[in-house]
């Protein structure tokens, strides 16, 4: 009997054993990592002398296989166990950011640098080897696995395609966990010592180091006119480059940039000095000649980063002098090359994103390429300053990653050190944000990767159960993107993107639909429910900044029933409204001008209007002065008037720019107007005159949002010959306006001789009337 339950025991403890003790091997060539059920077998091996980030890389391995499997790795630091996970000791030419995933049976290594090598490969590894994925800092997938196993032949080696790799969308920039998963590291990214810190340190400390950062007019200008950009015959204090001739003001650089460095060096080895964010290079009779024996402007820019970096390059060999070929100035010279020390940051503001580079015909395409092949034959130091998102309304869609896979891989193929692609990073649940973020940086480090598969993963991950319905959108967008002539409507970072040719009101108005019923799939999934509900809020919020119902003045001829789109609009306006109270930083935009005025605005507007108001019109609006948008820096002002009907006006001087100058603007959603309407318009203006009748008094124009041109009105000139007594009158304008859902009406001054208009003394504007003809 005592024989027998010692066998039994021996035997049970055999089982446990071998359920708890797993080979090292199983079938199939395989090493198992850890198993659920069973204790660890395997140690997760720390160097010697760790660094912050291979302490935390470790950590982070243990939590995550726990949560996988429930078994939970032991660390230990320099030791030598039967089966061992060893992180860290990579090769010197892995540099940074590298690693080395490989099995040495019956262990498994993590080869990595002390920098961000040995993190960036743990994530890389719980990701495409274990199924884990990070979509946003709130959203993210960890599976739940029996085994976690590997091959025992396994060595993947993997190195980023580029040095720097760095964006600024917002969740991005406030979580660098989220950071570090995504294995980005650039000039923004800030990373804490436990994850390696800022190796890519960039000054900022005088605010980006533009000309006007370093110089500030207010402070320089008096003293120093001649540092400032000589503009037609007179040096420019305001929206002014400088004189990148003027030695003095270059030696003022230099001195400043020792200054710089002293305070930051050898932490920061990066620095920059760059043109003013306009146009408006200096003409004097230096900087023209180089400017145009160079064919640029950007011979001075450059000569004026040559300059800084030869003086400091003795004392600073390592430190490198950073500046933009941006704008005006993306032509690179003809002779003269950048110093070794200095740095191109390329910008691809003109550039279409509809299509790759080398396929798009739209000309920016063509001369970025041309410009680009220019630059790499002068310097191997070009970082790609690029865009993801629309700057001039941030709120419209702006689907470009379908062109990043071949852009990307045009700038690793040939050497360029980094890519910077500039995000929405005003606010919170920015348009398109976390898949942009998420997807951007996988390409960047690895562009070879197809991204239809990276789209998929993120769409299931992220919305779940709705991800049929956001694939679908996004897949929606492109089509539009694909069937565009970038010839006539290039998608490019400041492309208005208002025009219903392209993004139809109907598109948006069904994929809102759609994300609202998606809402039902994930109601249970909080996370997911929030994610859904944020991309139909930045639907929505596109649809009604362009809603036409949002108008105050209605001049439908027909009373109507109050349409369903009106009602849906309108409670869609309500519940943004809430959204804009409730979360901070909501779609922040660029500035408070632009979130309030325009978009805001525009959103209060269709919240607030009587939709009965549109199903009682009269046919014509009246529209008074207080209600006319004034553009004071035309020169053109709200100003009390007894004259005038209500007591006030628009006052236009005689100095006021004419032809397309909108000085009176009345936007195109102020008033209803039906589809393929004829639109007649009136001016109640009084012309206080000077007595000569040759020449125009006051101009009336539609002008086109999307292409600035005149259409349909064009620029239509009140005769002064026509001018009716010294008080006011109805001016009819000679023309039929056909509105295309884009436009602006505008009314500017008459044609000026030299600065002023010889027949005016002012202009005083007291209403419109637009009706129907």
């Amino acid at each position: 009997m005592k024989g027998w339950s010692l066998t039994v025991l021996m035997l049970c403890s055999f089982l446990v054993v071998g359920c708890r003790q797993p080979l090292s091997l199983v079938k199939g060539g395989q090493l198992v990592l850890a198993e659920h059920g069973c204790s660890a077998r395997y140690t997760v091996v720390l160097p010697s002398d760790p660094s912050p980030s291979q302490v935390t890389a470790a950590h982070e391995l243990v939590r995550y296989v726990s949560e996988m499997t429930g078994v939970s790795l032991p660390i230990a630091t320099n030791a030598t166990p039967t089966c061992g996970i060893f992180l860290g000791n990579g090769a010197d030419d892995l540099g940074a950011d590298g690693f080395r995933l490989r099995a040495t049976p019956p262990h498994f290594r993590i080869e990595g640098g002390r920098v961000h090598g040995t993190l960036f490969g743990v994530y890389d590894f719980l990701e495409r080897y274990c199924g884990c994925e990070w979509f946003s800092p709130t959203t993210s997938v960890i599976p739940t696995k029996d085994r976690i196993v590997v091959s025992a032949t396994l060595d993947d080696l993997q190195k980023p395609a580029f040095l720097l790799r760095d964006m600024n969308w917002t969740a991005q920039l406030h979580d660098w966990p989220f950071t570090a998963k995504l294995k980005l590291n650039g000039f923004r990214v800030e990373y804490p010592e436990e994850m390696g810190g800022r190796d890519h340190r960039k000054d900022t400390t005088t605010g980006g180091a533009i000309f006007d950062s370093l110089t500030p007019p207010k402070k320089f200008f008096k003293e120093h006119p001649d540092w400032f950009s000589l503009i037609d015959g007179k040096r420019k204090a305001e929206r002014s480059q400088r004189c990148l001739t003027n030695t003095e003001f270059l030696d003022f650089l230099v001195n400043q940039m020792r200054e710089r460095i002293k305070k930051n060096y050898p932490a920061c080895k990066y620095y920059s000095i760059y043109q003013n964010d306009l146009k408006n290079a200096c003409q004097c009779e230096n900087c023209k000649k180089i400017d145009e024996a160079e064919g640029t402007p950007m011979a001075t820019v450059l000569l004026m980063a040559n300059y800084v970096a030869e003086r400091i390059a003795p004392d600073y060999p390592d430190v490198k002098i950073l500046t933009f070929s941006y704008m005006y100035t993306l032509k690179p010279p003809k002779t003269i090359k950048p110093h070794k020390n200095v740095m191109i940051k390329y910008c691809t503001d003109q550039v279409d994103f509809s299509k790759p580079l080398v396929e798009s015909r739209w000309r920016g395409n063509k001369e970025f390429v041309e410009n680009f092949k220019v630059w790499r034959t002068l310097t191997d130091q070009i970082y790609i300053w690029d865009y993801s998102a629309n700057f001039k309304y941030l709120f419209m869609p702006f689907e470009c990653l379908h062109s990043f896979p071949s852009n990307f891989r045009l700038y690793r193929d040939v050497g360029v050190v980094g890519v910077f692609t500039e995000g929405d990073h005003y606010g919170t649940h920015c348009v398109d944000e976390p898949l942009k973020t998420w997807v951007i940086a996988h390409l960047l480090w690895n562009p070879d990767q197809p991204i239809e598969p990276l789209i998929n993963r993120f769409m299931q991950g992220f919305y779940g159960p709705a991800s049929e319905v956001a694939h679908g959108y996004y897949d929606g967008l492109v089509a539009l993107e694909l069937k565009r002539d970038e010839t006539d409507e290039p998608l490019v970072m400041w492309g208005t993107r208002l025009s219903d040719k392209y993004l139809p009101n109907a598109f948006l108005d069904e994929w809102a639909a759609k994300f609202t019923a998606a809402l039902e799939l994930v109601k249970d999934d909080p996370v997911r429910y929030e994610n859904v509900y944020w991309a139909r809020h930045n639907i929505e919020l596109a649809r009604i900044v362009r809603a036409g119902t949002s108008a105050k003045y209605s001049i439908a001829t027909d009373a109507t029933a109050i349409s369903e789109e009106s009602k849906r609009l309108q409670s869609a306006a309500k519940r943004i409204l809430a959204d804009f109270k409730r979360v901070k930083g909501l779609n922040g935009f660029r500035s408070e001008k632009e979130s309030y005025t325009f978009v805001r605005k525009r959103v209060e507007t269709v919240a607030q209007f009587d939709l009965a108001k549109a199903t009682n019109a009269t046919g014509v609006a009246v529209v008074p002065a207080v209600d006319l948008k004034a553009v004071t820096a035309h020169k053109a002002e709200l100003v009390k008037d007894p004259q005038a009907v209500d007591g006030q006006a628009i006052r236009i001087d005689a100095a006021s720019p004419d032809g397309m100058h909108h000085c009176i603007a009345l936007h195109e959603d102020a008033f209803v107007k039906d589809k393929g309407g004829r639109i007649g318009i009136r001016v109640h203006a009084r012309v206080d005159r000077t007595g000569v009748d040759e020449g125009s008094v006051f101009s009336v124009g539609t002008c086109d949002l999307v292409r600035y041109s005149k259409r349909d009105i064009r620029n239509f000139q009140i005769d002064a010959s026509k001018v009716v007594g010294d008080g006011y009158a109805w001016y009819d304008i000679d023309g039929t306006w056909l509105p295309a859902g884009n436009e602006t009406l505008w009314i500017g001054n008459g044609k000026r001789r030299g600065d002023v208009n010889p027949c005016i003394k002012a202009v005083f504007v007291d209403q419109i009337e637009i009706f129907r003809k």
